[in-house]
């Protein structure tokens, strides 16, 4: 199973959040669409990818633009109609489950695609190692590590116990995206008590993996507090931030409360952070919502200045309304206002067939549209499932417009993308240097699926790509 890794999945050819990928293109006024699908850590041809190119509608196809990516990872579109393309790759993840992705009105070009695999594979986390705690505060209720993550629970439904002496043991799997660019480890490690308050961190720096490898870490840290306001009366219900160090993620800390809940986190207050792990970037990511509505920002905010108020400023001058999806027209549709960079579709759906024999279905589909699209019709598709029946039987369903401070508009994305393009280097950083302030609105097909979502992960876990998580696509972990 596979899926394109990190930010750059928005312009590359497919799919997410959100990690370690590079998007190569060449582009002038040609009319082919050249792709390339290699292996983001061997960097070898990825074969058996399908891609459709549409026709102008945006919808249907021809058959001789319908192309699978042999032994060498390519699938080459020459002569194409149009200089900008709808198309949609295709990666079929398991016997009947798919990954789609859906770039509507993209320059026809050629780009160099890393893929991954999905939640990672034997391959991915062959590594297995040991953490030995000490120092642990007698309130912890809970300890946990975003690289290589675990989580250790305390709580009163939990057989883990801290030992007398202050110390626990814990195992994990390193996966690929643990490993630093220098092929060494470090590992932060937070401790938080009932309330969900930071009470202590520790962590080990460049160490060697080595399987079944055990490292010492002493919670010999204090947090530090840092004051943050929105600036307004636009109230938060999250609040992370995040530190990269050698292109792996971190989490420093975050507080929440929930999507839809009452106890806010309010317009103003503080966080603790694990602001001395040493690290290369940070950044925060500031979310609330409405119903069905949910708004999102993100920013740089290295160095970390704790004599400062982190400003938490949400744009407030894009909306959207009229959300809905029509079954019989295969068609979902939306109004838009306000000035946005461009306008993100997400669907997932899952079915069980049980005659004539118990089969699962499910489809993870990604669309990236120009911000003046307000409509979008799910195409036809050379797949042996149903998406239209599955969609209009069981979906869940999102459209997000996204802005950044420094873009003007769907050109500047792409250019943005291409200034990226042939560097295997490209970082979270680079993006906000760049792109400045992200920010977007997002809202939920019904009200009923944005309260049942979770605004806060649980605590130390990994972000995980936008269709899966409450997170915008933009905070994705190990964006290298």
């Amino acid at each position: 199973m596979r899926r394109v890794e990190g930010f750059a999945r928005v312009f590359c050819a497919i799919g997410v959040s959100f990690l370690a990928a590079s998007c190569s293109s060449k582009s002038s006024g040609s009319k082919d669409l050249n792709l390339t699908f290699l292996d983001y850590q061997t960097r070898q041809p990825i074969s058996g990818v399908t891609v459709v190119v549409h026709n102008s509608d945006r919808v249907t196809y021809k058959p001789e633009n319908v192309k699978t990516s042999g032994a060498d990872g390519v699938v080459r579109f020459a002569d194409l109609s149009q200089r900008r393309v709808t198309f949609t790759v295709i990666d079929k993840t398991d016997t009947n489950s798919y990954y789609l992705e859906t770039n509507v009105d993209f320059p026809a070009t050629s780009l160099i695609v890393q893929l991954r695999p999905v939640n990672g594979t034997a391959a991915d986390c062959s590594q297995n190692v040991n953490f030995s705690i000490s120092g642990i505060p007698p309130e912890t209720e809970s300890l946990s590590s975003t690289s290589p993550w675990w989580l250790a629970d305390f709580g009163p439904y939990s057989s883990s116990v801290i030992s007398d002496a202050g110390t626990y043991e814990a195992s994990a799997s390193v996966c690929q995206e643990d490993i630093q660019s220098d092929g060494k480890l470090s590992t932060l490690v937070l401790a938080s008590d009932a309330s969900g308050q930071l009470t202590r961190y520790g962590y080990s720096l460049d160490r060697s993996v080595s399987d079944g490898a055990t490292y010492s870490i002493a919670l010999d840290h204090n947090p530090q507090t840092i004051s943050w306001s929105t600036g307004s009366t636009q109230s938060l219900e999250y609040l992370g931030v995040y530190a990269i160090r050698k292109g792996v993620f971190h989490l420093l800390n975050d507080i929440f409360s929930q999507f839809g809940a009452s106890d806010s986190l309010g317009s103003s207050g503080s966080i603790q952070l694990a602001a001395e792990f040493p690290h290369d970037f940070a950044y925060l990511a500031g979310g609330t919502s409405n119903g069905n509505e949910s708004r999102w920002v993100a920013r740089q905010i290295e160095p970390i200045d704790l004599g400062t108020t982190i400003d938490i400023a949400f744009k407030t001058d894009s909306d959207i309304s009229n959300f809905s999806y029509d079954a019989v027209g295969a068609r979902y549709s939306w109004s838009a206002i306000g000035e946005n960079d461009f306008t993100s579709i997400y669907l997932t759906s899952s079915t069980v067939i049980t005659m004539p024999i118990v089969t699962f279905q499910s489809i993870d589909w990604n669309v990236m549209l120009p911000p003046n699209v307000t409509e979008w019709t799910i195409p036809d598709l050379p797949i042996e499932i149903d998406t239209r029946q599955m969609l209009a039987n069981n979906q869940d369903a999102s459209v997000e417009l996204t802005d950044y401070s420094a873009a003007n508009g769907y050109d500047d994305i792409i250019a943005a993308i291409l200034t990226f393009s042939d560097s295997d280097n490209w970082t979270v950083q680079d993006s906000f240097t760049l792109l400045g302030t992200f920010n977007s609105v997002s809202m939920d097909l019904t009200a009923a699926s944005a309260a049942s979502r979770p605004m806060r992960r649980t605590k130390g876990t990994t972000p995980q790509p936008r269709a899966n998580s409450a997170l915008p696509r933009f905070v994705l972990p190990h964006a290298r």
